[in-house]
């Protein structure tokens, strides 16, 4: 929900899961496509939070999206 990627805005989550289960080279491309998106959306805001100061809030904030697990990050 809400990704901006190319394969997200084209494709169905479930017309994506009927390439993934048939093994189709097409969802392949597809999930490395939406893969790219979320890491450089990702080093975008890592870098907007380095150069403002928050580093730390911005942390936070990640492990609460995602879990505990990627408070340990900067451990």
């Amino acid at each position: 929900e809400g990704c901006g990627c190319y394969a997200c805005r084209n494709y169905s989550r479930s017309y994506l899961r009927h390439l993934d289960r048939s093994r189709e080279i097409l969802f392949e491309r597809l999930a490395t496509l939406h893969n790219l998106h979320y890491y450089q959306r990702l080093m975008r805001e890592l870098q907007t939070a380095i150069e403002a100061g928050s580093l730390a809030e911005w942390v936070a904030e990640l492990a609460r999206v995602y879990g505990d697990g990627a408070a340990g990050a900067t451990d």
